[in-house]
């Protein structure tokens, strides 16, 4: 018999995978904890998170910087999905920063569901600007544009952006990190596939009896 969903231990079952997905590609023994809001509606996974302070501003230390330090912030809102079964990502925000204080942000992956304002649910932005954005108007500084990534379903994981800290030499890998990536991004599209599968049930069945496997 299925245990019955359990929203906390959801949540630190999962900041138990990133964790272990940090300390196995670019950092050294940094711990993510899930907190339970009030409301007992929400979980908030992050780093140095106490529940009297679900946003503590402090940066994740990436081990071995090259050249000038770097540090992540994680920031992720959960709830429980629509029938109370698995776990929901409601907000998500993947922050690089050139202090620890995250005062100097370089980028970060926004992620909000059902976004009402326009701008798409999943989105990069930049945190820098030139004389040629600044030329197209005082909106188009690059800092404020939201640039889509993938949508809902498909959009960054937080293996992407470690795998870019990594080849583009902000981080030196820990031995395996390849590895341990391609891990992490085939359990992330295999939960994302059985998302789209329970919500587009007759789509999946259309798709397996072209292949002759229904």
């Amino acid at each position: 018999m299925a245990r019955a969903f359990d929203l906390e231990r959801s949540s630190r079952e999962f900041a138990q995978e990133l964790t272990e997905l940090l300390n196995r590609t670019i950092c050294n023994g940094v711990r993510l904890s899930a907190v339970l809001e009030p409301t007992k509606k929400f979980t908030v996974v992050g780093y140095g998170l106490t529940r009297e302070n679900r946003d503590p501003r402090v940066g994740i230390p990436i081990s071995r910087p090259v050249n000038t330090p770097t540090y992540l912030s994680i920031y992720i809102l959960l709830a429980p999905d629509e029938f109370n079964k698995y776990l929901m990502v409601q907000t998500s925000v993947v922050l690089l920063a050139r202090d620890v204080e995250l005062t100097c942000e370089l980028l970060h992956y926004d992620y909000e569901r059902d976004k009402g304002d326009g701008y798409p649910e999943a989105h990069l932005q930049i945190c820098a600007d030139s004389d040629d954005w600044r030329e197209l108007g005082p909106d188009r500084a690059l800092k404020k544009l939201h640039l889509p990534v993938g949508g809902r379903r498909y959009r960054p994981s937080l293996e992407d952006l470690i795998e870019f800290l990594i080849v583009e030499g902000f981080a030196e890998g820990h031995p395996g990190w390849k590895d341990v990536l391609d891990e992490g991004r085939r359990k992330f599209q295999i939960k994302q596939l059985k998302a789209a599968v329970r919500r587009y049930p007759e789509v999946a069945k259309e798709a397996l009896a072209e292949e002759g496997l229904l």
